[in-house]
């Protein structure tokens, strides 16, 4: 009897967090120290010149190409490109959006195409004044490093590094962040402790003294996470943060202060500082993850929303 091949459906979420998984399995934690092109760039498109942000600025740059120049396959033939043989494409994520007409009872009624004959602003409009539902999901297209292509020799930094800050100018930097953090939690700042956190029945940041740290940059990543903890307050972004340790609500919280604090230090240049890649802290990362395939998605997005609140953007 001849076999069937059952063709399997493409599991985004799953990729995306067996990806992650892989490099904590290698000792690698990517949203403490993601950007390792060495060039002092986040990935960015070559066309466009547009940095990717929040989770697809660290799968981008988990993929260990030099340059931090990408692009789409549409992008390579216009510019009078090819691919090299063997390269294999990397996966970008992006929200994609259906709308559908809302009923009375608040059901789904038929489906509303997008500039046909209402625009995008028209249908979120609709959805404002709860005549249309929204459905949000993730898709993805490919791209590939400069590295990969014909290219090559067409980099736009040349292979350069891009100039660093100074200690000096990395710290006043972390300094200015926290200064214009707008609608800021109370500050408890050089206090004799043993640990930093953030209270959110007083809506206050507790730090240690800066001088208990190794490195000053390790201080102001500490300060970054609590501060992303901070903007999940009902003032501010509104998140639950009443998880107990050990749940998956917790879990999430965590991830979105660690995420949220390495987007912060890339913005400032201080994220080239290894925090503790314990074997003990991979383990607690890998239970989480092996166990919610959809957990990266929601803590990056809700990251670059605590990123975008601290920064003002």
């Amino acid at each position: 009897m001849k076999k069937v091949k059952v063709k399997r459906e493409f599991d985004l979420h799953q990729m995306v967090t067996d990806k992650i998984i892989a490099k904590l399995e290698q000792g690698v934690v990517p949203w403490r120290k993601p950007w390792q092109n060495g060039q002092g760039y986040l990935p960015f498109n070559y066309v466009s010149k547009q940095a990717y942000s929040g989770l697809n600025s660290f799968l981008l740059s988990m993929e260990g190409y030099k340059s931090p120049e990408w692009l789409t396959f549409k992008q390579l033939q216009n510019a009078k490109g090819s691919i090299l043989k063997g390269s294999k494409a990397s996966q970008v994520i992006y929200w994609s959006f259906l709308y559908f007409e809302k009923l009375p009872n608040g059901d789904k009624g038929r489906k509303l195409t997008e500039g046909k004959p209402y625009s995008r602003a028209e249908l979120d409009s609709m959805v404002r004044r709860n005549k249309a539902i929204k459905i949000g999901f993730e898709k993805y297209y490919n791209v590939f490093n400069i590295e990969q292509t014909t290219l090559a020799d067409q980099s736009i930094i040349h292979t350069e590094p891009k100039p660093q800050p100074s200690k000096v100018e990395r710290i006043e930097a972390c300094e200015k962040v926290i200064e214009a953090m707008p609608n800021k939690p109370k500050l408890r700042l050089d206090i004799d402790s043993d640990r930093a956190y953030y209270q959110p029945s007083l809506d206050q940041v507790t730090m240690p003294n800066i001088e208990q740290f190794d490195q000053k940059e390790e201080y102001y990543s500490t300060f970054f996470h609590e501060l992303a903890h901070s903007t999940g307050h009902e003032s501010r972004l509104n998140r639950s943060l009443k998880g107990a340790k050990g749940s998956k609500e917790y879990a999430e919280e965590e991830l979105i202060a660690e995420m949220t604090a390495s987007f912060l230090s890339a913005e400032v240049g201080t994220l080239e500082v290894t925090l503790d890649n314990s074997a003990s802290y991979l383990q607690s990362w890998l239970k989480v993850l092996k166990g919610n395939k959809k957990m990266i998605f929601t803590a990056s997005s809700k990251a670059k929303k605590a990123f975008e609140y601290i920064t003002n953007k």
